[in-house]
C-alpha cells in the first residue's frame, strides 16, 4: 500500500512535468508526460530489485538488535530514488523541487539512525542505490523515447546560495560506528573568492557498543568561511571551507543532551546544472569536544540553489 502510494505521487508529479514551461537555458531536453512517467516507473522497478536483493543477501544486524535485515536501508533507497527523479525531472526549471525533495529524502535517513535502526552506512548505501538507479532509470527513459537530457552546463560564479547536504560520517574513534547527518548551508560571498557560509543541521551517530542501543544525536550549528575557485572547465569549481560553532548532543553513554564546541573542515567540487541549480560533492573532517567527543571523515552530497 505504500508503495503504491509513493507511485501515484510520482506519477502526478511527472503530470506536472508535462505542462511545465521549457526552461530558457536548455533546448536539448523536451520535457513530456510519457517519457517522465517511464523514468518514474524504470527508476522504481530498478530501486527495489537491488534494494531487495542485498536485504535478502547482506545479513547485518540493526544496532537497536531487532533483526539482521539493516543493510541498506530500505526508507533512505526509496526516498533518495524519489528525490533524484523529481531532480533530474524539474531542475532545468526550478532548483525547489529538487532541493526540497532533497531535504525530506535525507531528514528521513537520518531519521532512520537517530532511531536506533540503521547505521549511517545503510543509510548511505540506501541513498546510493536510490540515486543510481534513478539516474539509470532516466538514461534508458531517454533512449527509449530519444529524448536528449545532457545537462549542457552553466558558468560556476561565485554566488549566494542555500545548500542542502546529506552526510555520512565515518567514525576515527572506537566509541561509534557510522552515522549520517542532514544540514542547509548557507554561503554570502564578500569577496572575488571568498565569502561567509553558515550551517544548521541535525546528526546522529550509532554507537558501538551492544549495551548501547540509542545513538548520539542532536543538533548543531556553524559557520565560517568559504573560499570558490572556478576550474577551467566553466561549469564546475572547488571550494574549501572551515568552519566552527556549537553542537547539543547527547553523551554516548548518556541520554540526556550537553552542549559542546563543533568545528570541520572540508573541499568541496561544485557542478553548475543550470543557472540556478548545482550538484556538490565534499570530503573533510568534522569534531565535537567534550565526554562522548566525535571525531569523523564526513563525505557529503549536496543540491544547490544559487541566486
Amino acid at each position: 500500500m505504500k508503495l503504491r502510494r509513493l507511485f501515484l505521487t510520482l506519477a502526478a508529479a511527472t503530470v506536472l512535468v508535462a505542462t511545465a514551461a521549457e526552461p530558457s537555458d536548455s533546448t536539448a531536453c523536451r520535457l513530456s508526460l510519457w517519457p517522465a512517467v517511464t523514468d518514474a516507473g524504470i527508476s522504481l522497478a530498478l530501486n527495489a530489485g537491488i534494494t531487495e536483493t542485498f536485504k535478502h543477501t547482506v545479513h547485518e544486524w540493526r544496532p537497536d538488535g531487532s533483526d539482521d535485515r539493516s543493510f541498506p536501508s530500505r526508507h533512505a533507497s526509496w526516498a533518495f530514488a524519489a528525490s533524484s527523479v523529481l531532480s533530474r525531472e524539474f531542475y532545468r526549471t526550478t532548483p525547489w523541487v529538487g532541493m526540497g525533495a532533497h531535504v525530506l529524502a535525507s531528514g528521513l535517513g537520518t531519521s532512520r539512525v537517530w532511531k536506533g535502526r540503521h547505521y549511517g552506512g545503510d543509510v548511505a548505501a540506501g541513498a546510493a542505490i536510490g540515486i543510481i538507479s534513478a539516474q539509470a532509470g532516466g538514461m534508458l527513459s531517454d533512449l527509449i523515447f530519444g529524448r536528449k537530457c545532457h545537462p549542457s552546463g552553466a558558468d560556476a560564479v561565485f554566488a549566494p546560495a542555500i545548500d542542502v547536504e546529506s552526510t555520512v560520517l565515518i567514525p576515527l574513534d572506537d566509541n561509534y560506528k557510522s552515522g549520517f547527518a542532514t544540514s542547509v548551508r548557507g554561503v554570502l560571498p564578500f569577496a572575488r573568492h571568498w565569502g561567509v557560509s553558515a550551517r544548521a543541521g541535525i546528526l546522529a551517530m550509532a554507537r558501538n557498543a551492544a549495551t548501547l542501543k540509542r545513538p548520539s544525536r542532536g543538533g548543531l550549528l556553524t559557520m565560517g568561511f568559504t573560499g570558490h575557485w572556478q576550474l577551467p572547465a566553466r561549469s564546475l569549481a572547488f571550494e574549501a571551507e572551515l568552519q566552527g560553532g556549537v553542537a547539543a548532543l547527547t553523551r554516548y553513554d548518556a541520554d540526556s543532551k550537553h552542549w559542546r564546541a563543533a568545528g570541520s573542515v572540508r573541499a568541496t567540487l561544485a557542478w553548475q546544472l543550470t543557472t540556478a541549480f548545482a550538484a556538490t560533492a565534499s570530503a573533510g573532517y568534522t569534531a565535537t569536544t567534550g565526554t562522548g567527543s566525535i571525531s569523523a571523515v564526513a563525505v557529503t552530497i549536496g543540491s544547490r540553489a544559487t541566486f
